[in-house]
């Protein structure tokens, strides 16, 4: 049971978890048995949590009506509910299913996101402090208002849209949100992080050990599953070797660390929230960028979206060689995400390790054309 002067341990431990971890859904301390089952654990969690969950809500509310839905293929590591009255949906509840010490500071990150959000006039949801007292549920929850409009995801497959200008909008809102800066690099430390004014800070001592975190770990995974070759993986190796070489970054931002289209929300063709800020991180910018073009059909638009950042902020003057070594280690990661969930790749693409060749093609183009 987490007791309310246990916070700032139970912090400290789920920093110290997550400190060399590039990508959290790759790199959980975890086995992958139990990484495998978590679609069956969520499904069991979701059964015995409701009716505890139900009467939670309906004492916050005040309202002895109400009722939760499940949202089907929510989050990772937590589930979601939409908490309806009798006709409307009242708000978001968001529970989580992992062991104390692996989640369970998670939805503190959200909170101060959401807040950093609306003190700068961007696109911000309502966010409440998440409860951590397990003598109230058997595991840490949190409220958060609904989302307005459609997620990306919807949008983006919809016949009758043209999207060209929402994507633009959603690139001067990431650029936004860039301009939030922050303290090393990697990974936010949760410890100490409570108000809007904070300033974040990364749990890497710099850029290269945040993107080199894990990378023996997934390119020997590629390597088993006949992904990459050797000589593939030695240049991967050298290119990351060289980039340790380079100066630090001179002003590193706040980043999202997973603008996936089912994170964005938009109506009117404006940006009307972005969510779960879980695996924000302290970085280069272009790292959002490259991380937002991973997801799968998002690279067709990236000119509009583009042109949305740049009329805010610019980009450097290698973005493109950053670009795509970002999208290559960010490919990786994803790709080992995906098998120790055990995914299957998507219907309505090319395997998720397509993503890494296409990279290393872009790269060496590059390289050939820059010397």
């Amino acid at each position: 049971m987490i007791e309310t002067t246990d916070i700032g341990q139970y912090c400290k431990e789920y920093d110290r978890l997550r400190g060399n971890c590039f990508l959290r859904k790759a790199d959980v301390e975890l086995p992958d048995r139990q990484l495998r089952l978590l679609g069956a654990t969520r499904e069991r969690e979701t059964l015995s949590a409701t009716h505890v969950l139900t009467r939670i809500c309906r004492e916050h509310f005040r309202n002895s009506k109400l009722r939760l839905i499940p949202i089907s293929g929510s989050g990772t590591f937590h589930i979601i509910f939409e908490v309806h009255n009798e006709t409307d949906c009242l708000s978001i509840l968001k529970f989580g299913i992992l062991p104390e010490n692996q989640q369970c500071m998670e939805f503190s990150i959200e909170v101060w996101a959401q807040q950093k959000l609306k003190a700068l006039d961007l696109p911000w949801l309502q966010t409440e402090w998440p409860c951590y007292d397990r003598r109230q549920a058997d595991g840490d929850f949190q409220f958060q208002a609904t989302a307005p409009g459609r997620t990306f995801k919807e949008l983006l497959i919809d016949p009758e849209l043209d999207p060209k200008k929402t994507i633009g909008a959603w690139g001067k809102t990431m650029a936004g949100f860039h301009q939030i800066k922050g303290k090393g690099a990697g990974l936010i430390k949760v410890f100490g992080l409570e108000k809007e004014t904070d300033t974040p800070e990364g749990l890497c001592a710099d850029w290269s050990q945040f993107l080199t975190g894990h990378l023996e770990n997934h390119l020997d995974t590629c390597r088993q599953d006949q992904v990459l070759g050797r000589q593939d993986i030695l240049r991967i190796q050298s290119m990351f070797s060289e980039l340790s070489k380079e100066p630090a970054i001179d002003s590193p931002s706040l980043l999202h660390g997973d603008p996936g289209n089912g994170n964005l929300f938009a109506e009117n063709e404006e940006i009307s929230a972005i969510i779960d800020w879980e695996d924000a991180l302290i970085g280069d910018p272009v790292f959002d960028i490259a991380g937002w073009a991973t997801f799968y059909g998002n690279l067709q638009y990236l000119d509009p979206f583009l042109d949305g950042y740049r009329s805010v902020s610019s980009t450097p003057t290698d973005y493109h060689w950053k670009f795509w070594l970002y999208f290559l280690r960010i490919s990786i990661a994803r790709y080992v995400h995906r098998r120790r969930f055990n995914y299957p790749d998507p219907k309505e693409g090319p395997p998720a390790h397509h993503r890494i060749h296409k990279a290393l093609e872009e790269l060496k183009r590059y390289n050939t054309t820059h010397g």
